[in-house]
């Protein structure tokens, strides 16, 4: 039985760690392309499957600390998050910078305490009788709610916003049917394109050609000290769990509605987007093992490496590796928060320097198909923020065919 028991998968879980705290700080990066490249090298020279597994475990949990730095730097978007992390835009510019990333650590680690055992037991209750049909009845409904919510809290307005996510289910229902075909025989799925036409590519550009914000008050709010986050660890860990369970309702929509519960500070509001972001990917793992559904990347590459999941070891081994890859990523974080002015001065150059590559591999993994899909997500990534509206509404491409499936059964 796999676990997380042998030198050399603890040696890669913390190198996982780092690797993931690293991509969290370039723009558009996501272990999503880490879990790529492992499956391609994996089927060119194949790979000790438990050690593999551990490494990208624990790069998707210290992703989940770090990803926030560069938009609170860098006023960069990063993927379905970037609007629901506004505030730390806000808290850069004033100043206040450290406490918008030490908010967002504080919800990171909370998602973490919380997520890991609820994990386990949502695993453990999903394998009871009638539990899977269950979940696969309530996801569209839950998938049309958050829909809903993205739509009537977006500013563009109602209208428009609607248009936006039906042209973002209609690329959903179409890229996700795609057949890439990678020219090297390398594992392929149209959901990488898809996602770094519609997020990462889009992310890559802004950071760029932005400078870093200049750290200025916001009119009006010359001596402002932001408050310590309190109820929001709490409110985005639960979010994080109804996350982590239904398909549809993905971290961006779960931050919506988190924002529409009462007022919430900036600093708050930070807390709840990192719990929600790194709960929802623990209890998405127990998910994983208990229905064989993945919600990410990594989750299709961890079942790909080892199919099947063997046993309930497995899943603590999976969480162990996640939780040891979330600690050096709240230590990562710590870290660049000292050398945050530093760490903004380089991204633009690397940023322009990843934009090639991206394009490479997109054509090696995923061939010309994969390519169409990519500029298809872009082209409406650009036309949504044209209009107005929020990334995140970008998401129907997901909620929406999970809605339709839902509904026709």
């Amino acid at each position: 039985m796999a676990r997380l028991d042998t030198p050399l998968a603890v040696t890669l879980a913390t190198v996982g760690g780092l690797t993931g705290g690293l991509a969290g700080l370039v723009p558009g990066l996501h272990p999503n392309t880490l879990a790529a490249g492992a499956l391609a090298v994996e089927a060119r020279w194949g790979l000790p499957a438990l050690p593999t597994i551990a490494f990208l475990m624990a790069a998707l949990g210290a992703w989940t600390f770090t990803s926030a730095l560069p938009l609170v730097v860098l006023g960069v978007p990063e993927g379905e998050l970037a609007p629901a992390l506004h505030p730390g835009q806000r808290l850069a510019r004033g100043g206040h910078a450290e406490e918008a990333l030490t908010a967002s650590a504080t919800g990171s680690l909370a998602g973490l305490a919380l997520g890991v055992p609820a994990a386990l037991a949502i695993a453990h209750l999903l394998t009871t009788p009638g539990a899977r049909s269950a979940v696969q009845a309530a996801t569209p409904w839950v998938a049309g709610i958050a829909l809903l919510v993205l739509v009537a809290s977006d500013p563009a307005g109602p209208p428009t916003a609607a248009l936006v996510a039906l042209a973002a289910g209609l690329l959903g229902h179409v890229g996700l049917a795609v057949p890439v075909t990678s020219p090297l025989g390398w594992p392929a799925t149209p959901l990488l394109p898809l996602f770094i036409g519609l997020f990462g590519l889009p992310a890559l550009v802004h950071a760029a050609r932005s400078p870093p914000p200049d750290h200025e008050p916001l009119p009006g709010e010359d001596g402002h000290v932001p408050t310590p986050a309190r109820r929001g660890p709490i409110v985005g860990s639960l979010l994080g769990l109804v996350s982590g369970v239904f398909s549809g309702f993905t971290a961006g929509p779960a931050t919506a509605v988190a924002a529409q519960i009462g007022h919430q500070r900036e600093t708050s509001l930070m807390a709840t987007v990192g719990a929600v972001n790194t709960a929802s990917v623990c209890v998405a793992t127990g998910v994983l093992h208990a229905l064989q559904r993945t919600r990410t990347g990594v989750h299709a590459a961890r079942l790909a490496l080892a199919w099947p999941i063997p046993g309930w070891d497995a899943l603590v081994g999976d969480l162990a590796a996640m939780a040891t890859g979330g600690l050096v990523g709240l230590a990562g974080l710590g870290l660049a928060c000292r050398h945050a002015e530093a760490l903004a001065a380089h991204v633009p150059g690397l940023a322009r320097g990843l934009v090639v590559p991206w394009l490479v591999g997109i054509g090696l993994f995923t061939g010309w198909a994969g390519g169409l899909v990519c500029l298809a997500g872009w082209t409406l990534a650009r036309a949504a923020h044209a209009a107005g509206a929020r990334r995140s509404l970008l998401m129907a491409t997901l909620l929406g065919p999970a809605l339709v499936r839902g509904l026709t059964g």
